[in-house]
């Protein structure tokens, strides 16, 4: 096992497992390569507004685990695409990483097609759509 910490952090990590740092990247092939080649997205996050790299985790058939705290309990589909974790719970985030890594039966309807379907440009724009005319009527 190896983790892969993303983003913002570069101090030197205390991990007993062993660790790599990818730095933030506006590059959509490097971000979709590393969704597509991990096993399990992990986000820590004590607030999200909508998840938008949770979305594309599950977008590219990556299970994600997350706190139950707005934005990723929207996306996630508890114990089908992910795990939702009890806000702040470490041991609960830890049964999820567990259960997410070997007992989450991978089914693709759960991933890209779910994420296109609820989350997609054309669901979104017709979301919109339908509030402007509800709004001029």
């Amino acid at each position: 096992m190896r983790i892969i910490f993303l983003g913002g952090h570069k101090g030197k990590v205390n991990c007993p497992v062993p660790s790599n740092h990818v730095d933030r990247t506006a590059d959509t092939q490097v971000i979709l390569d590393l969704y597509r080649k991990v096993d399990l997205f992990v986000t820590t996050s004590h607030e999200e507004s909508f998840g938008q790299t949770v979305s594309e985790a599950i977008a590219s058939g990556t299970p994600v685990v997350a706190f139950d705290n707005s934005g990723p309990s929207e996306i996630i589909l508890h114990k089908k695409n992910g795990y939702i974790a009890s806000y702040m719970d470490i041991s609960d985030l830890a049964n999820g990483i567990e259960y997410s890594l070997f007992s989450l039966k991978l089914e693709e309807q759960y991933f890209h097609e779910y994420i296109e379907n609820n989350f997609g440009y054309m669901k979104i724009a017709k979301a919109y759509s339908d509030l402007y005319n509800d709004l001029l009527n």
